[in-house]
């Protein structure tokens, strides 16, 4: 670990938050079950990870506070929004847009991680990463439009009754 981890993970995890007062306020609760969702779900395959030794983290921001947090409530969080926001029904865009980010994060950024001393891959390599992330944008996707398909429900259903 060095000295300055633990001051990175803290900045990755507000620094995202900054970028909140640009999102419109009918776009957040609009986007929000679909960032939790998101979030749970990424917190469920970490426990998996953390089993599998998929990744490792090196430091955290407290001690009982796993590193994973500061992604989950960090950027995971604030970029679902964001995607969803600039993308959502135009989905090869969403998709192209997904691609790129996570091909940062999974090349540059996890290099990025191990040079601070923060974390690595293990057992999983920079593709496979790729993968997983692209995995879970389609279930980002796919769980939106049921959200607004029930919504669209919904607000039929008051208008005839």
């Amino acid at each position: 670990m060095k000295p300055f981890s633990r001051s990175i993970l803290i900045i990755m995890m507000i620094l995202p938050w900054l970028t909140m007062p640009f999102i419109k306020k009918s776009e957040f609760r609009r986007f929000l079950p679909a960032a939790i969702l998101m979030s749970i779900i990424t917190k469920l395959l970490n426990i998996v990870a953390y089993k599998r030794n998929w990744w490792q983290f090196y430091t955290s921001i407290l001690p009982k506070v796993k590193a994973e947090t500061a992604f989950i409530v960090g950027p995971y969080f604030l970029a679902s929004f964001w995607v969803l926001k600039l993308a959502y029904g135009k989905f090869k865009k969403y998709m192209i847009m997904n691609g790129v980010l996570h091909i940062l994060f999974a090349f540059p950024g996890i290099a990025f991680l191990k040079w601070a001393g923060i974390g690595t891959l293990a057992r999983v390599n920079n593709i496979q990463l790729t993968g997983i992330l692209l995995l879970r944008a389609v279930l980002l996707y796919s769980f939106q439009l049921m959200v607004d398909a029930v919504r669209k429900r919904k607000s039929v259903h008051k208008r005839f009754f």
